[in-house]
């Protein structure tokens, strides 16, 4: 028997006894087997086994995903794994702490044709929650001391963006890519306005954008 792999099987098994039986609390990887299909279709379950299992032994080993791309887990923290999924995408699974419970965040970032992201938000039994990350527009990248320049200029019709949960700070970090989307020839003026990124935090079932923390 591959004994990683088996010590692996234990510790998610235990981790979805209820309690008192089991003896930790449960982990991001915890919650990346034990996933439903739907929430990650590529990854069957004995993949994400196998995956964490050449982390573990600090293997770069690529595992075929259910399209036979290659998959790989990439950082693997108690309340953040990070995934490559193929060629095109990777996926983030966050523990989300709240006043009341924590909740989990699944990141998927596309990176063609322009890298973007969507972001999830489950209970911890997997059951879909009515939260929302904010839509960006070019506006919402732009500072409040240049809204009144950016009135007057062309900006690009709609924003990209990628987004990264910050377990430090309990933040999701919207990182602006809008500009791959552009030629350097074609850029609109008010592209050089947009912020680098801007941030949220989780506050009851709304994500509300942190005051002070664009950047320009």
């Amino acid at each position: 028997m591959n004994l990683p792999r088996f010590i692996i099987s234990l510790a998610v098994a235990a981790a979805l006894m209820p309690l008192p039986f089991a003896a930790e609390a449960r982990t991001a990887a915890d919650f990346f087997v034990s996933a439903p299909d739907e929430v990650l279709p590529l990854l069957p379950q004995n993949t994400r086994l196998d995956m964490l299992d050449y982390f573990s032994s600090g293997m770069s080993t690529f595992s075929p995903n259910a399209t036979r791309g290659n998959a790989r887990i990439v950082l693997n923290e108690p309340s953040k794994l990070q995934a490559v999924l193929s060629r095109d995408s990777n996926i983030q699974i966050a523990l989300v702490a709240t006043e009341k419970d924590t909740l989990l965040a699944v990141i998927e970032t596309v990176l063609t044709p322009v890298a973007d992201s969507s972001v999830a938000f489950y209970d911890k039994s997997w059951q879909p929650l009515n939260i929302a990350m904010p839509s960006a527009t070019p506006l919402d990248f732009v500072p409040d001391s240049l809204r009144k320049e950016a009135s007057g200029c062309e900006m690009p019709d709609v924003a990209f963006s990628t987004v990264d949960f910050e377990p430090e700070s309990g933040l999701f970090v919207v990182n602006n890519t809008t500009a791959g989307y552009y030629a350097e020839q074609d850029r609109p003026k008010g592209l050089a306005l947009m912020s680098t990124s801007i941030k949220y935090t989780l506050s009851g079932k709304r994500l509300r954008k942190v005051s002070g923390t664009t950047e320009k």
